[in-house]
């Protein structure tokens, strides 16, 4: 991810934890799945620069290390706190309704990172940023089936599939493949 876009994501982010935020200064709980790789890393600057560049805004950031209950501990602090907004980059996606729960009880606005949720009723303090209609695995699956003519193996490598975002770009790859 190019750094004007890294920080075109963070501040989507940002603005979407804000919307329904207090004009007081703002103190933004920030977890991450996995502090390490690309992304979070080009996440993480963007985020330290935008704090730093705003004298209300201040974040305070949990690395969850791919654990569920660390994951756990890091939002339960946050609410603990009483952040003003949180945004989540989930460990595991079935956490995301749990995560969701956890957020409209407290009264916290919640942006979720490169997951869905399944949660019913107001759904007014929650937002998600990810993929969502681009629908890359099937952008990816058609370009390889283009390159390939239509026909051929193929072998998909994906990330990991406790994540929605991996899941639903395998079933779209599926779905290219099942019309070839």
């Amino acid at each position: 991810m190019k750094p004007s876009s890294s920080r075109s994501f963070a501040l989507i982010c940002l603005a979407a934890a804000l919307e329904a935020s207090p004009v007081h200064a703002i103190n933004l709980g920030i977890s991450y799945a996995s502090a390490s790789g690309e992304m979070p890393a080009a996440f993480r600057t963007a985020i330290k620069q935008y704090t730093q560049e705003k004298e209300r805004v201040n974040a305070l950031v949990t690395d969850a290390q791919s654990d569920s209950l660390r994951e756990m501990e890091g939002i339960q602090n946050f609410i603990a706190v009483k952040v003003d907004a949180m945004i989540v980059a989930p460990v595991d996606s079935m956490s995301t309704q749990k995560i969701t729960s956890m957020a409209k009880k407290a009264g916290i606005p919640l942006v979720l990172l490169d997951a869905s949720f399944n949660e019913t009723g107001s759904l007014r303090r929650v937002s998600t940023v990810g993929a969502g209609e681009n629908r890359p695995g099937v952008v990816q699956m058609r370009e390889v089936c283009r390159l390939m003519g239509g026909s051929g193996n193929v072998v998909v490598l994906t990330e990991d599939p406790v994540k929605s975002a991996a899941r639903e770009r395998m079933q779209e790859v599926e779905e290219v493949v099942s019309k070839a």
